[in-house]
């Protein structure tokens, strides 16, 4: 049993992905609510530390080793720091998101254990170490009071493949905080962007540049796109990916630009701008939102484009999180290779240069949407901001503190 209600929140780094932001609203929320103290910890070192009012923010300050010895020694540091954290914090349950931070969590301390899980295990690339460690894996879920997912799409597979039993698992979908948009959309462009968004229609994508983002993608989709006179391609966010797709920009006949430069070029044709704490006015006023994802659980990012009242076009990834966001039609189907409109969207193929097919519809379905009138958009942008409002942070506070009394009794 539990000693206290002390709440630590667990992440593998303080980051732009939306799983650290899910986790630091999920830290924020459980601190409203004023039973016990919430700590909000990562295990990589930080340069600079989230602020959350009335959470305790810090690092077990532990940084990626290479070779077999020095990740050997990296794990034994991990599980001596957060054990003695957890001791000293009189921890009584612990939130941890994803799996390299969920197994070690596991190994240490007597506390209650949630585990988060955002995105599938099978037919995502990122995870193939997890399928070919099946059964620790799934021993190491076991030990968990409770799973939760990001979507109701993670179920069968854990049941399934991995034979978890489905009493552990509880769907939580990520929360957005609509106030905080609404306010966000009425601050100024960033940068020169006022001046280049009067000048041009710009279509949107906002997400970290990792390579099952298929950033690249929108390149080709870009250039064989009709009439772009006066169109640029916005994409925001940073990433191991950044570099090569300065290049892929360049090797497909466009020309960048970075938002920050003292040289930005407004007539270019792609620009890249850093992270921003505030991507909705960026997103509410753009032509459209892109989002060609090869795999997604419950993506933040398509929900607060949504509500930010953009039309959205979205790949029916893998493991069919988009669609339950969306509501697509009938039972998801993987493969998708028609377009099909839901929510005030757009349900896309997984777009792909060795798909020519798949970059025609994508061209396609952008050149209809930048067609549409001002009370279709409208239209639009009122049904997907209704579907994203679903998902607001007031609404999806209650299951966590419905999940958090029944663990910590």
């Amino acid at each position: 049993m539990s000693k206290t209600n002390n709440i630590l929140v667990l992440v593998q780094e303080f980051g732009q992905g939306g799983a650290e932001k899910v986790a630091a609203m999920v830290a924020a929320m459980l601190q409203e609510r004023g039973h016990g103290q919430v700590y909000f910890y990562a295990m990589s070192p930080a340069g600079k530390l989230p602020v959350i009012p009335g959470v305790e923010v810090g690092t077990l300050d532990i940084a990626p080793a290479a070779g077999a010895l020095g990740k050997l020694r990296s794990y034994w540091g991990k599980i001596g720091r957060l054990r003695d954290l957890k001791k000293r914090k009189k921890i009584g349950l612990t939130i941890s998101q994803l799996w390299p931070v969920d197994w070690i969590s596991a190994l240490t301390g007597t506390e209650r254990k949630v585990a988060v899980m955002q995105i599938n295990i099978l037919n995502n690339e990122q995870n193939k170490a997890m399928v070919k460690m099946r059964p620790l894996v799934t021993y190491i879920y076991k030990r968990f009071n409770r799973i939760v997912l990001g979507s109701s799409n993670l179920v069968p597979e854990l049941t399934g493949f991995f034979n978890l039993p489905p009493e552990l698992l509880e769907v939580i979908y990520n929360p957005i905080d609509t106030v905080a948009i609404d306010r966000n959309l009425k601050a100024p462009l960033p940068y020169r962007l006022e001046e280049a968004y009067a000048a041009n229609r710009v279509l949107v994508a906002a997400h970290r540049l990792a390579p099952i983002k298929n950033t690249e993608a929108l390149f080709p989709i870009f250039t064989g796109l009709p009439g772009r006179e006066g169109l640029k391609l916005l994409l925001i966010g940073e990433g191991e990916e950044k570099e090569r797709l300065v290049r892929d920009a360049a090797a497909a006949g466009l020309r960048s630009t970075q938002c920050e430069s003292a040289d930005f070029d407004p007539s270019a044709d792609v620009y890249f701008l850093n992270f921003q704490s505030n991507i909705h006015n960026l997103i509410g006023r753009s032509a459209a939102f892109l989002f060609p994802t090869k795999g997604e659980g419950l993506p933040l990012g398509l929900l607060e484009a949504l509500y930010s009242g953009a039309p959205a076009l979205v790949s029916d990834a893998p493991n069919g999180g988009v669609f339950e966001v969306l509501q697509g039609k009938g039972e998801w189907k993987e493969g998708r290779s028609s377009v099909e409109q839901a929510s005030g969207s757009w349900l896309m193929p997984v777009p792909s240069g060795d798909d020519p097919g798949s970059i025609r519809t994508w061209q396609q379905q952008i050149a209809q949407v930048l067609q549409h009138d001002e009370g279709t958009r409208a239209d639009n942008a009122l049904k997907g901001r209704a579907r994203a409002g679903a998902f607001d942070k007031e609404i999806i506070r209650r299951h966590w503190y419905r999940l958090v009394d029944e663990v910590i009794k």
